[in-house]
């Protein structure tokens, strides 16, 4: 489905219905806005394995603008700031109150910023293996030539320093280095996530050139106020435990979970379970 908003086509799709079906009486579901990571990536990696989700929220995956089934707009509006104000609009385009949030990695950094720039629409927020600014990136440097193989050492920096410059380049990046993000990759894991993925380089190599080097959303936490989940993993490397802590510790009314047995993505057949049965039991407290 898609929603025409500022300016832009922007690709959603629901998972369940807005009602959950009781003998007692029908119940109404929290809508759940779900936000994938990149800059560049598309909402396909969170599936099937988020889909669960359904049974306690109607979910509604996006993909940004430029990305997976999106439209593309000028490089100079892909920006945190104006994917943010998409969600916004989205939200006023469904006719939509309060809804929940959850951000996963830069999906993370950009519900940080929709919750400091759109309070009054939010309900909850999830902010899953993410960074409150640009700190994350010399933290995850140090963690990557320790842990990554001598050819992953060669180029992990060329998507997150914008050296990527083609759409091949970009693919063969992630074949290279996805493994990285899981604590046990599993190749089947991989094989279909690549498959499935839309990613698109020119969003990726202008983001993290322009926008990620000046994120910091930091300052802004303590005006958050809804509860909040923070979700991080022992064996993320990108944006390792003491990111989701900084941001645990910067808003008042947060919650810090730690995954011990996997890597950035434990919804991704790792901790698939333990992932969902923590943000379930959020959604429904």
């Amino acid at each position: 489905m898609y929603a025409n908003v500022n300016g832009v086509d922007l690709y959603f799709d629901v998972i369940s219905s807005g009602l959950s079906v009781d003998f007692a009486g029908d119940r109404e579901k929290p809508v759940l806005f779900v936000q994938h990571g990149g800059p560049g990536a598309d909402h396909s990696y969170f599936r099937p394995w988020l889909d669960p989700l359904g049974e306690v929220a109607q979910v509604v995956f996006i993909d940004h603008r430029g990305t997976g089934f999106s439209s593309t707009a000028p490089l100079e509006t892909y920006t945190i700031e104006q994917i943010a104000d998409d969600v916004e609009a989205l939200r006023h385009y469904l006719g939509l109150g309060r809804i929940m949030f959850l951000g996963h990695s830069f999906g993370g950094m950009v519900g940080q910023v929709y919750a400091q720039r759109h309070p009054k629409s939010l309900s909850k927020l999830i902010l899953s293996h993410t960074a409150p600014d640009y700190g994350f990136w010399e933290e995850a440097q140090e963690i990557a030539m320790r842990i990554a193989t001598p050819e992953q050492k060669e180029v992990f920096r060329e998507l997150f320093e914008g050296g990527i410059t083609n759409q091949e380049e970009y693919e063969a990046w992630w074949k290279r280095c996805y493994p990285l993000y899981f604590r046990n990759p599993d190749q089947e894991v991989l094989d279909q996530l690549s498959a499935r993925s839309r990613g698109k380089f020119e969003v990726s190599q202008y983001m993290m050139a322009n926008e990620i080097p000046k994120y910091d959303a930091l300052a802004g936490l303590a005006q958050i106020d809804v509860p909040t989940l923070v979700l991080s993993s022992t064996y993320d490397w990108v944006t390792p435990p003491s990111q989701g802590e900084r941001i645990a510790a910067a808003i008042s009314n947060a919650k810090f979970v730690l995954f011990e047995e996997s890597g950035h993505e434990p919804f991704a057949r790792e901790e698939q379970q333990a992932y969902l049965d923590v943000v379930s039991d959020f959604i429904r407290a």
